[in-house]
């Protein structure tokens, strides 16, 4: 009874650790002998929510997955660094971050695999972050709502001294 437990229990857990990527996009380049996939979370990604990607090295010629220890990631935007971290190969599963990136833009997406600290291949991905509804609304506020409430205010501000002055004569 216990094996077929923990054989319906593996049977269910391990395609769910094992998928190919995290959700439903993938992209791949080459770098020297080697294929680095990144598997990426929902139909696009957007500021200031969370994002996850995923990671694959494979041997060009063959496409067999290759054995690495950890990444070094670094993202920036702009020239500016937003994060710089190791990510360790986890014993099960797929290699994963994951991010919530801060603003709409193009991120440019430093990798570098390791092997017991001996560098395998670098490679450099490029990724589009686009804005989220919530950002789109404090957009409105912060460009049309509250520029118009001041200028409002300042016109009320302006009609009152000019009537207090009229009416001073």
């Amino acid at each position: 009874m216990k094996k077929i437990l923990t054989i319906t229990i593996w049977s269910i857990l391990l395609p769910a650790m094992v998928v190919a990527h995290s959700d439903s996009r993938s992209m791949e380049k080459e770098f020297n002998n080697y294929v680095v996939d990144l598997g990426l979370s929902g139909d696009k990604f957007l500021a200031s929510e969370t994002s996850q990607i995923d990671f694959s090295l494979l041997e060009k010629k063959s496409g067999k997955e290759i054995e690495f220890s950890d990444i070094w990631i670094r993202i920036s935007k702009d020239g500016h660094t937003i994060m710089s971290t190791n990510v360790a190969r986890p014993s099960v599963g797929k290699t994963i971050l994951n991010l919530a990136f801060p603003s709409p833009g193009e991120y440019k997406v430093n990798l570098g695999f390791n092997k017991n600290e001996k560098r395998i291949v670098d490679g450099i991905f490029y990724l589009d972050v686009y804005g989220s509804d919530w950002q789109k609304e404090m957009l409105f506020y912060h460009n049309i709502l509250i520029p118009g409430l001041v200028l409002a205010l300042i016109a009320l501000l302006f009609h009152r001294l000019t009537a207090k002055h009229k009416r001073s004569k």
